[in-house]
């Protein structure tokens, strides 16, 4: 069932970082291995349950089929049969993933992206290593972050945006943006977190929402610290705690139940720290 606003998730009070999927949500934390939980299977009134992994990570992307974790530089494919090694790929400081391709930025290179066969690897990751043949993107070396969704855009160390198609060489810069800290991407459109706590988005978020381009900075967000984009809707968290959403509110996404959608950002009512 769907929540038409926010729950807690139980088993799950010391998150350090959330990695949102199509149907899953996964977290790093404080004390403890990585955990997801379904997006989807809550029960009315009650926050869904998160599952250990069972393997240790800094870096998930579980919109990969399977998903996949990275830690210390090595990525690892999972699923809930198991989790295996993935050959091929050294030195990965961020990766993420769309069904059945993933890219990694790596230290000291140009970002690496592969494809894989879904059924070959069901039920066969319990261990033994997956060996890959990764293309590298050129004009995309000592990128620090890595975001896809069929289009694949990498945050270089400069500040600067590259973004580039599976297909693609090489990657151009995207205009206008050169002190981004953050990058997030998801259906067709990406965003930037800039340094003085605004946010660029180019693309097209949300049924019939507003299309950005270039330096499209996103009226009302001032002050914000992180930014994540879904299919249909973007949020961001801003320095005061505060959640602004923008796009399609279909089953909630937006926490306001009175909208059907919002081209422009509005806050999300977030449940007060002790009604758990």
């Amino acid at each position: 069932a769907d929540a038409r606003v926010p729950l807690d998730v139980r088993g799950l009070d010391d998150a350090t970082r959330l990695f949102v999927g199509f149907d899953r949500v996964c977290a790093t934390r404080a004390g403890g291995t990585p955990v997801c939980f379904s997006a989807r299977r809550t029960e009315p009134g009650v926050g869904p349950a998160a599952a250990e992994l069972g393997l240790d990570a800094d870096r998930l992307a579980p919109r990969g089929i399977p998903a996949l974790a990275a830690k210390a530089g090595h990525v690892s494919f999972f699923d809930r049969s198991g989790h295996a090694p993935v050959s091929g790929i050294r030195g990965a400081v961020a990766i993420d993933a769309s069904y059945a391709s993933a890219c990694a930025a790596r230290r000291g290179a140009d970002v690496a992206c592969w494809q894989w066969d879904q059924g070959a690897l069901e039920g066969e990751l319990h261990g033994k290593p997956i060996a890959i043949r990764p293309k590298t993107i050129a004009g995309t070396r000592d990128a620090i972050d890595v975001a896809m969704y069929g289009r694949a855009c990498a945050l270089l160390s400069s500040g600067k945006i590259a973004c580039f198609r599976p297909e693609d060489a090489a990657a151009t810069l995207v205009p206008g943006v050169d002190d981004a800290t953050q990058l997030a991407a998801a259906g067709l459109a990406q965003c930037a977190l800039h340094r003085g706590g605004q946010v660029s988005c180019w693309g097209s978020i949300g049924a019939g929402g507003e299309a950005f381009h270039g330096d499209g900075k996103v009226a009302g967000i001032e002050g914000a610290v992180s930014v994540g984009v879904a299919s249909y809707h973007a949020c961001v968290v801003l320095r005061s705690g505060k959640v602004r959403c923008w796009g399609s509110n279909e089953g909630g996404k937006l926490g306001r139940h009175e909208l059907a959608h919002s081209d422009a950002p509005v806050d999300v009512a977030l449940p007060a720290p002790d009604s758990r």
